[in-house]
């Protein structure tokens, strides 16, 4: 009797360890089940990641026939340098980029004639436009030193990438090299630096009209080229060349409307002359351009350090140059 109930608990002991073992064997599939559905998901939700990434992408989008907006900063050269409206080479690109793409284009060209690349940085830290680009343009650099050319295109650059994040850049050279090599040089080094696209333009642009042409292809080419690469976005923050552009990012326009005024036209050019205090000294400025035309736009750099403890104001010399002024740019450094 003894020996059958040692058998039977053993028989039972034995099941249990066999049900024992089924049972951790089931458990164990299922979790790698899990472990497999979970890593399914996690890699579906990268690729949508991705593919998101992707699909806001310029190159993706123009390749895709999608719609993409595209914002043009420059001087005379991004105006289209007098060409008529619809034969600049903005409009040129954005029936050459609906022709060869099928995409749906619209441009907003801020451009300002004689503007340097300091009114880029500056349009870009201060435009109320709440557009989201997916391709910046910028053109700067005829008749700019090398030294401020170089800090300002780069203070542009990274308010272009902080602003406008998901948008792709293209630098143009804009004839530099039959102008100034070292400044066509060192544009070239920052679109580099900052893997921003780059077109050279090296022809001579002596007629207006095979100019506008020349700029446009050039863009065209240089899009066609970059939509082949395998692009993928790089989270990292870029270092900068010149350590001092981190300092300048803080910057404040403040409306003229905004402005108290004092007396009638003070917010006084005598001649081609403003009269700009602070604190009351004064301190001399060229604003020759506001005496020319009341349609010419200008975003005019005062290149000094300055220190106000109680007011900061600009005089005219009469009304119709005083409705000419919109206000003004500060730069805070950190």
């Amino acid at each position: 009797m003894k020996n059958a109930m040692r058998t039977i608990l053993l028989v039972i002991v034995v099941l249990l360890g066999i049900l024992g073992m089924v049972f951790f064997v089931y458990l164990g599939k299922k979790r790698d089940k899990v472990d497999q559905e979970y890593a399914k998901k996690i890699n579906a939700e990268y690729q949508k990641d991705i593919e998101e990434k992707r699909g806001r992408d310029f190159y993706e989008k123009i390749k895709n026939k999608g719609e993409v907006s595209i914002l043009v900063l420059g001087d005379e050269v991004g105006l289209g340098g007098g060409a008529r409206k619809k034969k600049t080479w903005p409009e040129l690109l954005k029936n050459k980029l609906k022709d060869k793409y099928g995409a749906s284009v619209s441009i907003s060209n801020m451009s300002i004639q004689g503007a340097t690349s300091y009114a880029g940085y500056a349009q870009v830290k201060t435009m109320s436009d709440s557009t989201k680009y997916d391709l910046v343009i910028t053109c700067f650099g005829r008749g700019e030193e090398e030294k401020e050319f170089a800090f300002y295109s780069e203070c542009m650059l990274r308010a272009i990438k902080e602003r406008y994040e998901n948008s792709s850049i293209i630098m143009i050279e804009e004839d530099l090299s039959n102008i100034n090599k070292k400044l066509a040089a060192t544009l070239e080094k920052i679109a580099n630096h900052y893997k921003a696209a780059f077109a050279k333009v090296s022809e001579k642009l002596e007629n207006l009209q095979e100019g506008q042409e020349i700029y446009a292809n050039a863009i065209l080419n240089t899009i066609g080229q970059e939509s082949q690469k395998n692009r993928e976005k790089n989270e990292e923050e870029i270092p900068a060349i010149n350590e001092e552009t981190l300092k300048y990012n803080r910057c404040q326009f403040v409306q003229a409307s905004e402005m108290a005024t004092a007396e009638r036209n003070r917010f006084s050019v005598k001649g081609n002359r403003a009269k700009l205090l602070v604190d009351n000294k004064e301190i001399m400025i060229d604003l020759e351009s506001l005496s020319k035309s009341q349609e010419k736009r200008i975003i005019l750099p005062v290149t000094e350090t300055l220190e106000a403890k109680s007011d900061i104001s600009i005089v005219f010399e009469n009304e119709e140059s005083a409705s000419r002024f919109k206000g003004f740019i500060f730069n805070y450094m950190k």
